[in-house]
């Protein structure tokens, strides 16, 4: 297959949440695109992708003309490549994006005006304010905001639950990700759990 014939495919990329379980779907799913025509660019994380090179060989993902596997940076502390990465960094991120959303409604940036805001450049304005967060721009949150539609259900219910985050009565899982920074910025937003944890521990 010549790179013209490749060129006029349907082009997918596909980035799935970089956890065993997602990886497999989204391949399935993409093996299904691919029968189907599509030329298709799977996205996984660079320590995924060594964990791919490891177990299956250095040439396994060489791929087909129309099939290709990359990778890209996660920003995540090395791990051990024989066991699942700690994903609950990543899952600090997202809280941290996703708390993001009434702010970026009260500043009139969501819900998008029209379907233009998708290709002319908007998604690239940039979104400065977010602790521990750098260089972020409006399509690197959460993609729940990119509706033009004021009562989409999805994007009202995530922005709500967030709103009532700091309600809970107890944070878990987390205890292990203290010295990222990103993470640090969350116990900000969760305020009422720290009167309840040693200043040493807090302060981090």
């Amino acid at each position: 297959m010549d790179s013209t014939e490749v060129a006029t495919k349907p082009h997918a990329v596909c980035i799935p949440f970089p956890a065993q379980s997602h990886i497999k779907a989204m391949l399935k799913f993409a093996k299904l695109l691919h029968r189907r025509g599509f030329h298709i660019t799977f996205v996984n994380t660079e320590f995924n992708h060594k964990r791919f090179l490891k177990s299956l060989g250095p040439n396994s993902l060489d791929g087909l003309p129309d099939f290709q596997f990359e990778a890209i940076p996660d920003s995540l502390p090395d791990s051990n490549e024989d066991t699942t990465q700690d994903v609950t960094l990543l899952s600090a991120c997202s809280f941290m994006g996703i708390k993001q959303l009434r702010t970026v409604v009260e500043k009139g940036l969501a819900p998008l005006k029209d379907e233009s805001c998708f290709t002319n450049g908007y998604l690239d304005t940039v979104i400065d304010w977010i602790p521990g967060m750098r260089d972020i721009r409006l399509r690197d949150l959460p993609t729940f905001l990119r509706t033009t539609n004021p009562d989409e259900i999805v994007f009202n219910f995530i922005m709500e639950a967030t709103d009532r985050a700091h309600e809970a009565s107890a944070l878990l899982s987390y205890f292990s990700c203290l010295g990222d920074r990103c993470f640090g910025c969350s116990l900000i937003y969760a305020s009422p759990w720290l009167r309840h944890w040693p200043s040493s521990i807090a302060s981090q």
